[in-house]
């Protein structure tokens, strides 16, 4: 996955639920449209058993600025103390490059995808990427891990790994209430 996603407000129920989640907690330090590396956006993470909205920074500097995590690296030594850390991206779209041409990917009925992440102690997340599989490998041969609901609600619960699994499915996300 290259190093952009899109955020952005629409009219479905999620929206309306983080908006007012957002109005509730009184912020406002976040990007929206076209998220790059450095900037501050909306994840879901997991708080009291409870889904929760909070802003974090996308990117984290070591020798050089890392902004995804290969899943089959999430046991080495770096990973070992944030792999648990999960958080869940929320995107419509994220973009690849292929032979200087941008595309950008969603939901053919242009709902949020829901991209696994991790996040450490200073509030910088990464965005959990994989083998890309058809049709996505014909533009980029890594992709992020992209949930449906289910998912989504059981990785941020714990309850079960996160796999290098080529059966993920980009599916329309129906969410009535989150928080």
């Amino acid at each position: 996955m290259c190093g952009r996603y899109h955020f952005g407000f629409n009219e479905s129920n999620i929206s309306k639920q983080i908006k007012e989640k957002i109005q509730q907690l009184s912020l406002d330090d976040f990007n929206t449209g076209e998220i790059f590396p450095n900037d501050k956006a909306i994840v879901l993470i997991a708080k009291e058993n409870k889904l929760d909205i909070d802003i974090k920074t996308w990117g984290i500097k070591l020798d050089k600025m890392m902004i995804n995590a290969r899943i089959e690296s999430l046991n080495n030594h770096f990973y070992d103390h944030i792999r648990d850390k999960r958080c869940v991206i929320i995107a419509d779209s994220f973009y690849e490059w292929k032979d200087k041409t941008k595309y950008r990917i969603h939901n053919l009925d242009k709902t949020y995808m829901y991209l696994a992440g991790i996040y450490n102690d200073d509030n910088h997340f990464l965005i959990i990427t994989k083998e890309s599989t058809y049709p996505m490998d014909k533009i980029h041969h890594r992709s992020p891990v992209i949930m449906n609901k289910k998912e989504m609600i059981d990785y941020l619960n714990h309850k079960g790994k996160i796999t290098d699994h080529s059966d993920i499915e980009i599916l329309p996300a129906k969410m009535d209430a989150l928080f």
